[in-house]
């Protein structure tokens, strides 16, 4: 599988050749000739430091992202021709207290399985589905070898799980770090860096924002909408309530398709009653966010009629609950997370006039408002 890995994902990622006696492999990409006694020598180095993000209560995690001369495009990704290589390794825990955390000296073996966090062992190489505001995308993780070919920043990832490296430094506090890992391409990758590491403290996860609002705004551009039952989202089989999810958009959002990716739309998750028929349209009230619980989940007694859903956090290709998204040129260009605020659904007839007043999740929560008239019944969709 081909990747192409912004270096801010892997940071969010010669005694020594006795350890590796693996032969070599047919499927090596291109830039990955180097002789296999040669060790590539990198000269730059990204150090980040996690803590003890497995809560081990023995090891603290690093991640060690070294690659050679190479420009960087826009995106954070390393443009080829050349080498990088990821070290994800665990080191012997560090004081409550500190706030340096320099790579502990000595020797670091390839962990016996994908579970044991020992000190001084390296965790091995695999590959991990991100939803991110631009796509679902596949990425390399732990440890990793790659080596982009000339003018791209694709590369086949060859996932470590075999050798060593050792680490040494000097009074000056300068690093020698060199040694010779094997992954699933069966290739020894044999490698030194000299040089000042400083790591950046990353032990407090820092997840991805949901909302990138920066102002309120109002959606003056909706003029489509669609109706959906989806029955008993949370599986209570009681017969107390269940969802429909509401899309209004833009002239421009492809309706064809469960998840839009044009235009701008909101996606409304609400509660009414069972006996509801999703042909009849949506029952007149007001309808309120329900209170998020600590866990983002919600009360059984708020998952009821005349509630809403809060938007689900981090699913950004595939949003559940309630969302706002905007694209452009097919790539999300806006998007909140919706926690805040009501609709009011007045009725005359079969048509539906729609007052919204919603917040995001932010710090400091936005407003996102508009008003929504139809005169016939809202078209229905199923998947």
């Amino acid at each position: 599988m081909k990747f192409s890995t912004p270096l801010s994902t892997i940071f969010l990622s010669f005694a020594l050749l006795l350890g590796c006696n693996n032969s070599d492999s047919a499927n090596s990409s291109s830039q990955d000739d180097v002789e296999e006694n040669v060790a590539i020598e990198y000269t730059n180095a990204q150090l980040t430091y996690y803590g003890d993000e497995g809560y081990t209560g023995e090891s603290c995690e690093f991640l060690l992202s070294l690659y050679t001369d190479m420009e960087i495009d826009q995106m954070g990704n390393p443009i080829g021709p050349g080498h990088l290589l990821a070290l994800d390794f665990n080191a012997t825990l560090f004081d409550e207290s500190a706030t340096e955390f320099p790579i502990p000296t000595g020797t670091y073996v390839a962990s016996p399985n994908s579970y044991t966090f020992s000190p001084f062992t390296f965790n091995y190489g695999y590959e991990q589905q991100l939803d991110l505001p631009t796509g679902i995308v596949t990425v390399a993780r732990g440890s990793y070898y790659g080596s982009p070919a000339e003018g791209s920043t694709e590369y086949d990832a060859d996932l470590l799980n075999e050798g060593l490296f050792k680490v040494s430094r000097d009074e000056q506090g300068i690093y020698t770090i060199e040694g010779c890992v094997v992954g699933d391409q069966f290739r020894k990758r044999n490698f030194i860096f000299v040089g000042e590491l400083t790591a950046s403290d990353r032990s407090e996860p820092t997840p991805e924002p949901n909302t990138t609002l920066t102002q309120d705004i109002t959606l003056n551009n909706l003029c489509k909408a669609r109706l959906q039952d989806l029955g008993d989202t949370f599986f209570l089989q009681d017969n107390s309530y269940r969802t429909f999810e509401l899309h209004l958009a833009s002239a421009e959002t492809d309706f064809s398709q469960r998840w839009c990716t044009t235009g701008d739309y909101l996606q409304i998750a609400l509660f009414v009653g069972w006996d509801c028929d999703v042909q009849d349209g949506i029952p007149a009230g007001e309808y309120t966010l329900a209170a998020e619980t600590d866990g983002g989940g919600l009360e059984r007694s708020d998952i009821r009629p005349f509630n809403i859903r809060p938007g689900v956090a981090d699913q950004f290709t595939r949003p559940s609950g309630t969302w706002y998204m905007s694209y452009s040129d097919n790539l999300v260009s806006e998007y909140a997370r919706i926690t805040g605020g009501r609709m009011v659904v007045e009725r005359d007839g079969v048509g539906h006039d729609i007052t919204i007043e919603f917040t995001d999740c932010g710090t400091t929560p936005h407003s996102i408002t508009c008003r929504f008239s139809i005169d016939e019944p809202i078209e229905l969709f199923t998947y």
